[in-house]
């Protein structure tokens, strides 16, 4: 599951301590989040994910670059995930 992976290279790099602060920082969701979506054996909503892809660049913009790459590879982890279930190609919007 790709939330798992995510978590995990986030957790691993020292940009979450916990999956209660991924949950709430980068998916903008209840703390319990990921507990529960385990429990059911279930992964996050294409909404979860974009809300995720959305939250890492923003925390790109302020992060440091020894953690850009695990931010990046999150990145990646997301716009291969959706373009292979729908067919299509994600690119960040310049602000």
């Amino acid at each position: 599951m790709i939330i798992e992976k995510l978590y995990t290279e986030l957790h691993d790099n020292g940009i979450v301590d916990n999956k209660q602060t991924f949950a709430k920082r980068f998916l903008n969701c209840n703390q319990n989040t990921l507990y529960v979506l385990k429990k059911r054996k279930r992964d996050i909503s294409t909404n979860n994910k974009l809300t995720c892809l959305n939250q890492l660049h923003k925390t790109k913009k302020t992060i440091d670059n020894k953690h850009k790459q695990a931010i990046n590879k999150c990145i990646q982890l997301i716009t291969e995930n959706i373009a292979s279930n729908y067919k299509l190609r994600l690119t960040p919007i310049s602000q």
